[in-house]
């Protein structure tokens, strides 16, 4: 059964020395407003398997046929990202690794029994030095 990773939460980290999507056939991430790099939506897929790209390619770019005319021989869809909206992405992928530092400052978020709040800044994961990791946990680029 081959593996499609969701790697929406994980840009910008690795694991045993290997960046996410790089685990099964392909990986998917995602560029909506509430992710690390943002686009207002979209996302990307990757893989190292060339015909597998250029098939997502061809349906996300309506699956026109290399025809003169207009020819579909299976459906596609319009799912590209805009050149702009994908400048804005490329330019954010330069700040990539101060975003994931800032996002590990923040505070843990977690629900204690009889708690009132979710925030609780003791539970602070301090940058220096590392938090212990659980086994099998992702580790951060960088």
């Amino acid at each position: 059964m081959p593996l499609i990773e969701d790697v929406v939460e994980v840009l910008g980290t690795t694991y045993k020395g290997r960046p996410p999507g790089t685990f099964g056939k392909a990986g998917v991430f995602s560029f909506n407003s509430n992710k690390i790099i943002t686009t207002s939506g979209g996302g990307m897929l990757v893989s190292d398997d060339a015909e597998r790209i250029a098939h997502a390619r061809k349906l996300a770019t309506q699956a026109r046929d290399p025809a003169p005319h207009y020819q579909h021989s299976e459906i596609g869809y319009n799912y590209r990202l805009s050149n702009v909206l994908a400048a804005i992405g490329r330019g954010q992928l330069q700040v990539l690794e101060d975003r994931v530092q800032a996002r590990r400052r923040k505070p843990v978020l977690s629900l204690s029994k009889g708690s009132t709040t979710t925030s609780r800044p003791s539970a602070t994961c301090p940058v220096s030095p590392p938090c212990p990791k659980p086994p099998g946990a992702a580790t951060p680029v960088g």
